[in-house]
C-alpha cells in the first residue's frame, strides 16, 4: 500500500419540513400574548453548511483524518421551565417529546463549528482500532452557546 492524500470539501443546503405538532394543553403554561405565538414546527430545519476534510493513508495502513464543518441553521434545545427570554429568540417551541416529564424544546437560530481528528490503526486484514476526538461549538443569539468535546475509541471488524 502506498501513501496517499484524500481531500474533500463542499457546500450544502438542507431543508426538512414536517407537519406541525398537534396542540398540547401544557403549552398554555407559557401564558404569553396569543398574538405572538410560535410555530409548533420544532423539527423543521434549514441550514447552509460547508465542510472540508483531509485524510492521509500511511504505507503501514494507518489513516489520519482531520475535518471541519460549519453550519448556519438551527439547534433544538430543551429546558424544564418555560423561558420568555428563550421564547423571544426562538422560531418554534413545543413540549419536548424526548422527556417523560414536562420539558420545553425551542428551535433556536445557531451557527455550529465542528472540528474532528481521527486515527485508524489496522489490527488485522479485516479489523481496526479507531481513535477520535471532536470539538463542537454552537453559537446562538445572545448567550445561548454550547461547547461539546468528545473522545472515542472503537474496534471495527469488517465482515
Amino acid at each position: 500500500m502506498s501513501p496517499s492524500w484524500l481531500l474533500s470539501a463542499g457546500l450544502n443546503y438542507h431543508v426538512s419540513r414536517g407537519e406541525s405538532l398537534a396542540g398540547d394543553d401544557r403549552m398554555l403554561s407559557f401564558g404569553y400574548d396569543p398574538n405572538n405565538t410560535l410555530s409548533y414546527g420544532l423539527f423543521d430545519d434549514d441550514a447552509v453548511s460547508m465542510f472540508a476534510e483531509v485524510a492521509y493513508d500511511f504505507p503501514n495502513g494507518m489513516m489520519l483524518t482531520c475535518g471541519y464543518n460549519r453550519s448556519d441553521g438551527f439547534t433544538v434545545s430543551s429546558t424544564q421551565k418555560p423561558s420568555l427570554k428563550i421564547y423571544k429568540i426562538s422560531k418554534a417551541v413545543y413540549v419536548d417529546p424526548a422527556w417523560p416529564d414536562l420539558w420545553f424544546a425551542y428551535r433556536i437560530p445557531s451557527t455550529t463549528d465542528d472540528w474532528s481528528l481521527g486515527l485508524s490503526m489496522p489490527v488485522s486484514r479485516d479489523a481496526s482500532v479507531n481513535l477520535g476526538a471532536s470539538w463542537q461549538e454552537i453559537d446562538g443569539p445572545t448567550v445561548f452557546n454550547y461547547k461539546n468535546r468528545l473522545l472515542s475509541v472503537s474496534y471495527v471488524h469488517n465482515f
